[in-house]
């Protein structure tokens, strides 16, 4: 019988590769998991920076990238399990 190969999540490289990088998390390998505490912590420091009523209105778009990749890359940890 042949072994069955892991199935590799439904984010795209492209996707992974661009939610490290609104997380400041830098390159990380596609197919592996992402510290859970790296990503929790990245969010929390994003989140900050540009959260609405911090920064007001104009930092909204980002505040919801980094919410959308930690999202992203959270399902992606769980995908590899």
């Amino acid at each position: 019988s042949r072994k069955k190969e892991p199935a590799l999540p439904s984010l795209t490289q492209v996707q992974f590769d661009t939610a490290c990088g609104v997380l400041g998390l830098g390159k990380h390998p596609y197919g592996k998991p992402v510290s859970e505490e790296l990503i929790r912590d990245s969010k929390r420091a994003a989140a900050k920076m540009f959260h609405p009523d911090v920064s007001g209105e104009s930092k909204r778009e980002q505040f919801q990238a980094v919410m959308q990749s930690a999202e992203w890359l959270e399902r992606y940890n769980e995908q590899l399990k």
